[in-house]
């Protein structure tokens, strides 16, 4: 029997539902949880979750943010904030990696944390021609005065999340010489409604008006919003809104998304398409049958094998609790070699070498260079490697 697997590393509520729904229609699942306290193991080309194979999947449901890690701030120690850093970057390349080798398995995953680079999103919607607000993608103060002056009213976010949109005001273009240390989204600000619009393989399953407080920039930080008490109102979506809805999800590869529009007047604006929606409020307070077509379409999906070569079950793959600040590897010696190269390589120069010293050096060795890599030291140019 065809099993749905509900990747919950983050132990997300939609999970949680999601769970919830399939247990009342008597689906089989399997819910493969945080790694912190779950093995996800490789042997050979096998996918093995606490030492056992998955069983045979019909498809898999993925929702958890794997952008931050949750407690960055957790130790004062540098060394061993480097550390949760480090080993928190493993854990996600491992779930990464198990969303992917499933999906080149022919396994079919709503939706893969790969679609979620606003950069590359924001590139894609532009070149296919769809309304959306001017935007600049810069770390030059200089360009970001010029992009601002040049639209009028701006609202800035950052690359990776970890803010919501604010707009650019006096105080933040007092500080935009500091943007030279981490590239930020610039774009036009665009007046009017928030309406979400939540799209499967291209259907619309729901769009509602967002309401919030007067002046809000960002839905999401509408204290309404963040309690809980937002409130939705159902519209109906104009085909041709639709059809660019649409044509959005399908250029970034997004069967299933959730997609923010600013609606003014007739006019309606794409502001971005979201990988993992939030919907869970949308459905419970609208009835909108999100999850129910989240389902269906897993069902449908092509069953595909996750075939192996090794075919192994380990006795026991049971976890000692996590000693944060501890690691098997010794990170800090890594990073401090990086620092010191960084900092040697900075100061170095590649140079082509004439034809005497390529000769020369021909006469000397045996072997034939063309470049040699300089780096002062101590004042003096001195040659570290040849080429």
């Amino acid at each position: 029997m065809m099993t749905i697997v509900v990747m919950n590393p983050a132990n997300d509520i939609h999970c949680q539902y999601m769970i919830a729904q399939l247990q009342k229609r008597g689906i089989p699942y399997a819910e493969l949880g945080s790694p912190l306290q779950h093995d996800y193991a490789l042997l050979n080309d096998q996918l093995l979750y606490d030492g056992k194979p998955l069983p045979p999947v019909q498809a898999v449901y993925f929702r958890g943010v794997l952008t931050h890690n949750p407690d960055p701030l957790a130790n004062a120690d540098a060394g061993k904030r480097l550390i949760d850093n480090m080993q928190f970057a493993a854990r996600v390349e491992v779930v990464q990696s198990w969303l992917g080798i499933m999906a080149a398995s022919g396994v079919a995953v709503l939706n893969q944390p790969g679609n979620r680079a606003k950069y590359v999103q924001l590139h894609t919607l532009q070149q296919a021609g769809l309304p959306l607000p001017e935007t600049c993608i810069t770390s030059s103060p200089e360009i970001a005065r010029q992009f601002i002056r040049k639209v009028g009213k701006a609202v800035c976010k950052p690359i990776r999340g970890g803010s919501y949109c604010r707009k650019v005001d006096a105080s933040m273009q007092e500080r935009l010489d500091l943007i030279a240390a981490e590239p930020v989204i610039l774009q036009e600000e665009i007046p009017g409604e928030d309406v979400r619009v939540n799209m499967l393989d291209g259907e619309v399953i729901s769009a509602h008006v967002i309401h919030t407080a007067a002046g809000t920039l960002d839905y999401r930080t509408d204290p309404d919003y963040g309690s809980g008490m937002a409130e939705y109102e159902l519209i109906a979506l104009p085909e041709e809104v639709a059809a660019v809805c649409r044509k959005a999800a399908n250029c970034l590869g997004l069967r299933f998304t959730g997609i923010d529009l600013r609606r003014n007047g007739n006019s309606y604006v794409l502001l971005e398409c979201n990988s993992m929606p939030a919907y869970m409020d949308v459905e419970l307070k609208t009835g909108a049958p999100i999850t129910a077509a989240l389902i269906d379409a897993m069902l449908a999906a092509r069953p595909a094998s996750l075939s192996a070569t090794s075919h192994f079950r380990f006795e026991s793959a049971a976890k000692p609790a996590i000693r944060r600040g501890e690691t098997f590897f010794h990170y800090d010696d890594v990073v401090r070699k990086w620092q010191q190269q960084t900092a040697r390589q900075q100061q170095r120069q590649l140079l082509a070498m004439n034809e005497e010293q390529i000769e020369q050096w021909h006469r000397q060795t045996g072997k034939r260079v063309s470049f040699m890599e300089v780096e002062m030291q101590e004042g003096q140019p001195r040659v570290v490697r040849l080429f």
